[in-house]
């Protein structure tokens, strides 16, 4: 993977932005195209955060406290029959962020149209964090906020 694609969210830059951009920085851009979905990991503080914009298939996976657990995200493409898990990244940072892109390529580019399924969750020395997770549904439509709730 080429170093150009992976994107680091500077600490810093949260006290200056609103809550639901609280993870951007210069060299990740704040506001990127199209729909914005985002979701939080159910613990008490909220120690992780996945945010995705379809227009470009971005994913951005945060860390957003300093207590030793890493944010693991799953996104599973849940149109196709059976459902296809596209991919799954775990990151740990303290506040710092990572994205990935469709211009990665795959598993990146993810099928237009297609309703996925994220989790979210805390893990910490290979154990899930009880109460950490939480799960939606998101249509990849690049014009348009959508969830697909029911679609198995």
């Amino acid at each position: 993977m080429a170093s150009s694609a992976l994107a680091l969210v500077m600490p810093w830059a949260a006290a200056a932005v609103p809550a639901h951009a609280a993870e951007s920085a210069p060299e990740v851009k704040r506001d990127h195209p199209g729909p914005h979905h985002w979701m939080y990991t159910n613990d008490d503080r909220s120690g992780g955060k996945v945010d995705f914009w379809p227009q470009g298939d971005i994913v951005r996976i945060s860390d957003l406290q300093d207590e030793g657990a890493a944010v693991e995200v799953t996104i599973r493409n849940v149109t196709k029959d059976p459902d296809a898990k596209e991919y799954k990244r775990t990151f740990e940072g303290a506040g710092w962020g990572k994205e990935f892109r469709a211009s990665m390529g795959q598993p990146y580019n993810m099928a237009e149209k297609h309703c996925f399924w994220f989790r979210i969750r805390l893990v910490k020395n290979g154990s899930v964090i009880a109460g950490s997770k939480d799960t939606a549904q998101w249509r990849n439509y690049n014009n348009t906020k959508k969830e697909c709730p029911g679609v198995d």
